[in-house]
């Protein structure tokens, strides 16, 4: 998923604009693969690769974030 991320980033030109961080886990293992989206700090949970491209096209190019793939955290 890292290198999806990472190469949908760059076909946006969004590399020197955003940071990506690989971390073992965030609290919500049982629902990852895990993204988190700040300075918002909007949680995606499950993401595949069809979901990482539709998150950085609609969230971090359009504003829009993708609610269909939104995941409340757990405590």
């Amino acid at each position: 998923m890292l290198q999806v991320l990472q190469s949908e980033l760059k076909h946006h030109g969004l590399v020197k604009k955003t940071r990506t961080t690989l971390c073992r886990c965030l609290g919500q293992c049982g629902n990852g693969p895990n993204m988190v989206v700040y300075p918002e700090g909007i949680w995606y949970g499950g993401v595949g690769g069809k979901d990482i491209k539709k998150i950085i096209l609609e969230h971090l190019v359009e504003g829009k974030p993708v609610k269909e793939l939104i995941q409340i955290p757990v405590d």
